[in-house]
């Protein structure tokens, strides 16, 4: 296998094993989802970006809320 066969075959499988399904980013959705209501009275439904480049993740989670929740702060 010549090195620009390798490399490409490389950057495939990395491509494929980085690559989310609908319903792996719909669980996390959910479990961000579950979460932010604990503290803020959602206004829709979050919404979640995951993008890979030069070996790291970057996530996005963008979120509409009418209210802040009150909620008690856990002495340190």
């Amino acid at each position: 296998m010549k090195n620009d066969d390798a490399k490409r075959l490389k950057r495939a499988i990395e491509s494929d094993r980085m690559s989310m399904t609908a319903k792996s980013t719909e669980l996390i959705i959910k479990d961000v989802e579950y979460v932010l209501q604990d503290y803020f009275k959602l206004s829709g439904k979050p919404k979640l970006s995951i993008n890979y480049k030069d070996g790291r993740y970057t996530v996005e989670i963008t979120f509409k809320a009418d209210d802040l929740k009150t909620f008690a702060v856990l002495p340190a």
